[in-house]
Formats: C-alpha cells, sequence, structure tokens
C-alpha cells in the first residue's frame, strides 16, 4: 500500500472536518449547558 501525498492531504482534510464537527458540537454543549445553569 503506498502512501502518496494525494493521501495524506485527504487524510488531513479528514481529520480537521471531524475536529471541527467535534467543536461545534462541544461548544453548542457548552452554551447549552450554561443556559440550564443560568435558567435554574
Amino acid at each position: 500500500m503506498t502512501f502518496g501525498s494525494k493521501d495524506l492531504s485527504f487524510y488531513s482534510q479528514f481529520i480537521k472536518q471531524k475536529y471541527n464537527e467535534f467543536f461545534m458540537k462541544f461548544s453548542v454543549y457548552k452554551q447549552n449547558k450554561n443556559i440550564l445553569c443560568d435558567s435554574i
């Protein structure tokens, strides 16, 4: 199995996308938690 630079760039894009999705969900979760704490 050859690992070319094309595969590497695709892989890094994939990781970046997954990281961004996780970060978005995490920040939304944090905001919701703060809203819950404020409303109590």
